[in-house]
């Protein structure tokens, strides 16, 4: 009977009043019933003793009852009770599901009451047996064996049944947990192992025989050891060295298997020795393993037979070119492929296009060390059964450089030359031309050709060479050939311009013969022929030269050597007085001595007005005084310049009198008359010019008048009294500021009031100039609107307070506008507070 069958076969039979805990437990040899009477109340009465027990067995039992309660006698179903009272033994007679114990009882004053205990009474273990168990001899390792049971019985349907086991290495037999069937499968066997069943109930237990299931030792298929890669050229070998097999039963049988991905396998046909076997011709790596059967299958470790790659010969390089008698050395790269093991043999191509060894080269490279003709060269590169030649590599030859000569080897000519020139009787080509004109061998761009086109050379005296080049042979340059050309040059040592009583220098260089010419005419008045001519008047002149006396006749260019008017580049305006009579500008000027004129030129500007006079020969030393002047953007003459001298003659405009090469007056020609001027014992100041400031007015009024020199330059404000200049402000009168004289032309008297009071003119009604000195002294001057002055006031002084005290004049007019009386600042005064004066 099951545990569940059990549970509910008791709960249906035990029949008592309250609570019942129910817990059955099953152990390894017996089944224990337990019924926990754990909260049995039934009016404080209870029968106490097993419950449950085995048919034959006695057990005591007890009865508490309530106060004063009497046992009147004791009924046993299933058995028989010895004793009376409280307290009886029961002897179990016979096996029953429910066994009842009931008391009967009484109490004082109370009815008769009975109270019963439920009892299980199993039956006997005399029946029970365990059965006979069989079992396979012997299984192969990790193998599984079913172990089968006949004839196990008795136990009254209470019997259960478990399964013991020991291995070999173990000392006891250990239960196998959740196995009570007939029969046992196993788990997989590493070891011999020993087996039997137990059968038991509640009341006793049984073993079965024991059965020994023999377990063969662990298979061990053998190894294959790694085989070395096979050649590609012959993929074909012998997998040599598997050890054998052990374990299993000690039979074996043996078949190969082969793969080419190490996860499908095939038998390889026929192939069952278990020493080795044959790869077979391979195209590609193949794995190979050993099935071993004994008992069981295994397999031994796979092996891969890869094919070696394809053997790669090297590549030669090292092909050149070289003159006759040259070598070369030829380098290869080693081979690749192969089994890594290479040996090398260098070939030479013999006359009728076959190969033959050279003796000696094994090498990866190989020198030839002079030869006068053409080779070919290969190397045969062998690893691994197989044999691969290299590319060809050459020597070439080539002849020796062969300069020539260059035709013309020499010429003369004037001013300039074209034509060719011929390298002649050459080998190898052109690599380039070259030319020194003196200053060293200069490349001609862009010439590699045997002729060289000269288009009008000019350089004096040029040579010319080539450098020729045959193959690799070394470059050859041939002879110099010359180019002279003649170009003499006529250059002014001195002024082109003139001024009367000017003279300058012209100058041709040394040649061997010289013809001067002015206006085209040869000049002949020379009883030797100079090298050079001294000109005193204007016009153009040239010269006709020989180098040797052999030479052509070369012509220098024209020098033109002018008068004032020549000068066309600003306007001017010339002026010569002259000092004693009879000299004419259009004659003999140019040839008359100076003291007998002077001579000045006015330069001007596009709106003609003056911005540079020279003064030709007037400061001492007979040098020129210049005068520069300058404009503001508005037109005005802002800044007045000092004039200035330079030791010239020319008359001619200086650019650079105001600014200088760096276009500002830093370094100006006259700033640096006066900067730079203490040895010559002049002057010397970074100042000299003298500034005007204006008003922004159209009428462009003075406001600051500044004077040559630092101490006297305006500063930036033009209402700053700070500076050293001369100051003007503009303003109008106040009122009560100017007294408004009045002439009476008929006793010729003068007044400015109206009855008792003076008579001032009313606000801004007069034009007020105020004029600070260099001290800052002021004049102060009141005009009218036709421009008459009225009053002019002096200052003379400070009083106490530091105020200024001014002397007054004023200017009185009649009616017809005309000055009619000036009233000066005595009279002024004399007058105090009177206003009326004859």
């Amino acid at each position: 009977m099951s545990i569940a069958a059990m549970e509910t076969f008791i709960k249906n039979k035990i029949k008592l009043q309250g609570k019942i805990d129910l817990r059955i437990t099953a152990l390894p040899l017996i089944l224990l019933l337990v019924v926990e009477l754990s909260s049995y109340r039934a009016s404080a009465q209870s029968i106490n003793g097993q419950t449950s027990i085995c048919v034959g067995q006695s057990a005591g039992y007890t009865f508490s009852g309530p106060a004063g309660s009497s046992v009147t006698g004791w009924q046993v179903i299933g058995g028989s009770a010895t004793g009376s009272g409280t307290s009886v033994t029961i002897n179990w007679t016979t096996a029953t599901n429910v066994g009842k114990v009931t008391v009967t009882y009484t109490v004082a004053g109370e009815a008769q009451s009975t109270a019963t205990l439920s009892v299980v009474v199993f039956p006997s273990g005399g029946t029970l047996t365990a059965g006979t168990i069989s079992a396979p001899s012997s299984v192969c390792y990790n193998a599984t064996a079913t172990i089968s049971n006949s004839s196990g019985a008795g136990g009254g349907g209470f019997a259960r049944y478990f399964w013991w086991k020991r291995g070999v290495s173990e000392a006891w037999f250990t239960q196998i947990d959740g196995v009570i069937g007939d029969s046992y499968t196993t788990n997989s066997l590493t070891e011999s192992t020993y087996f039997y069943r137990m059968a038991s109930f509640q009341c006793g237990q049984i073993s079965s025989n024991t059965v020994y299931v023999s377990v063969f030792p662990l298979l061990t298929p053998g190894s294959i050891s790694q085989p070395a890669p096979l050649c590609n050229a012959s993929p074909t070998g012998y997998l040599y060295g598997a050890s054998t097999a052990t374990g299993g039963t000690g039979t074996y049988s043996y078949q190969w298997q082969r793969s080419n991905d190490a996860a499908t396998w095939s038998d390889v046909t026929g192939s069952t020795d278990p020493t080795g076997v044959s790869t077979g011709n391979l195209t590609g790596t193949t794995w190979f393993r050993r099935k071993v059967t004994s008992c069981t299958v295994r397999y031994s470790n796979a092996v891969s037979v890869s094919i070696l790659p394809s053997l790669t010969p090297g590549t030669l390089s090292g092909t050149t070119t070289v003159c006759t008698g040259g070598g070369a050395t030829f380098t290869g790269s080693p081979a690749g492929g192969g089994n890594a093991s290479y040996t090398y043999q260098w070939y030479i191509q013999n006359d009728f296009g076959g190969w033959d060894p050279i003796s000696g080269a094994n090498g990866l490279n190989y020198t030839v060390t002079s030869t006068g003709v053409t080779h070919r060269f290969k190397r045969i590169d062998t690893s691994c059964n197989d044999a691969r030649s290299t590319n060809t590599v050459a020597i070439f030859i080539n002849e020796f450089s062969v300069p020539g000569v260059i035709n013309p080897p020499s010429t003369e000519v004037c001013t300039k030359f074209s034509g060719p020139l011929n390298i002649i009787n050459s080998l190898g080509g052109v690599l380039r031309w070259e030319k020194n004109t003196g200053a060293g061998w200069q490349i001609i761009p862009s010439s590699n050709s045997t002729t060289l086109n000269l288009v009008d050379v000019v350089d004096s005296n040029t040579q010319f060479k080539a450098i020729l080049k045959n193959g690799v042979c070394p470059q050859v340059e041939t002879p110099v050939a010359t180019l002279k050309v003649y170009r003499p040059t006529a250059t002014i040592n001195g002024t082109s311009t003139f001024t009367y009583g000017g003279v300058t220098l012209m100058e041709v260089g040394s040649y061997s013969s010289y013809r001067w010419f002015k206006d085209d005419i040869e000049l002949t008045q020379f009883s030797t022929t100079p090298t050079a001519l001294y000109i005193n008047e204007p016009g153009t002149y040239k010269a006709e030269v020989k180098a040797t006396p052999t030479s052509p006749s070369c012509v220098t260019n024209t020098v033109t050597v002018k008068g004032l008017s020549g000068q066309v580049s600003v306007n001017y305006k010339s002026v010569t007085r002259f000092r004693v009579a009879g000299i004419s500008p259009f004659t003999n000027v140019y040839k008359s001595p100076t003291p007998n004129y002077t001579q000045s030129i006015q330069y001007q500007d596009g709106l003609g007005r003056p911005i540079q006079q020279v003064g030709v020969r007037q400061a001492p030393g007979s040098v020129e005084i210049i005068q520069p002047m300058s404009y503001d953007q508005f037109g005005k003459n802002s800044t007045t310049f000092l004039s200035y001298s330079l030791e010239i003659n020319d008359g001619l405009f200086r650019p650079y009198a105001l600014k200088g090469t760096t276009g500002d007056y830093s370094n100006a020609e006259q700033r640096n008359f006066y900067t730079n001027s203490i040895a010559l014992k002049r002057a010397e100041n970074p100042n000299p010019y003298a500034v005007t400031l204006y008003d922004n007015s159209p009428v462009g009024r003075v406001l600051k008048q500044g004077a040559p020199g630092t101490d006297w330059q305006p500063t930036a404000d033009p209402l700053s009294l700070a500076d050293r200049t001369v100051k003007n402000q503009y303003a109008f009168n106040t009122t009560s500021e100017v007294l408004l004289f009045t002439y009476n032309a008929a006793d010729g008297s003068v007044s400015a009031t109206t009855g008792t009071q003076p008579l001032y003119y009313s606000a801004n009604q007069l034009f007020k100039n105020i004029t600070y000195d260099e001290n800052n002294n002021q004049v102060v001057v009141f005009t009218d609107k036709e421009g008459k002055t009225i009053l002019k006031k002096v200052q003379y002084g400070k009083d106490a307070g530091n105020n200024p005290l001014f002397g007054s004049t004023y200017y009185v007019y009649d009616h017809l506008g005309r000055l009619a009386v000036v009233l000066p600042p005595e009279a002024i005064n004399s007058m105090g507070s009177m206003f009326t004066q004859n």
